[in-house]
């Protein structure tokens, strides 16, 4: 999908701002830090009107405050933007923080899946050591 051909500067600039960035007019996305980027990231996705975000380890590379300014800005969308996210990551207690369900992969075969609460009380220790909140 691509983002609506008739965009506004002004639409561009209401999307920067849902997503908490403030860029000069033509500032180049290469000064920006990672938790910047990644935010420029949501709102380019945000300007082609999703309902469901696919968020590949979108705080991998982040220090724990962006992290949480990531994980903030996605929650919030969520909620007032009704935006639905498939967020993978390999960090339990990010899982503990944003899901709602779980799926735990192995090798790229599903092992469980299910609210986080349920599936840590799994038959398979490898799902409950997924889902252990360390």
């Amino acid at each position: 999908r691509v983002a609506d051909p008739s965009l506004t500067d002004d639409d561009a600039a209401e999307l920067l701002d849902r997503v908490g960035l403030s860029l000069r007019p033509g500032q180049d996305a290469t000064t920006l830090s990672g938790g910047e980027a990644q935010r420029l990231c949501m709102a380019r996705t945000l300007a082609t009107g999703p309902e469901v975000i696919l968020a590949d380890e979108p705080t991998a590379s982040l220090d724990t405050e962006a992290t949480i300014q990531v994980e903030d800005l996605a929650r919030r969308l969520a909620t007032t933007a009704g935006v639905g996210w498939v967020w993978v990551s390999h960090d339990p207690g990010q899982t503990h923080r944003l899901a709602d369900t779980v799926v735990v992969l192995e090798r790229g075969r599903v092992l469980a899946s299910g609210p986080i609460d349920r599936l840590r009380d799994h038959h398979l220790p490898e799902v409950r050591h997924a889902v252990e909140d360390r």
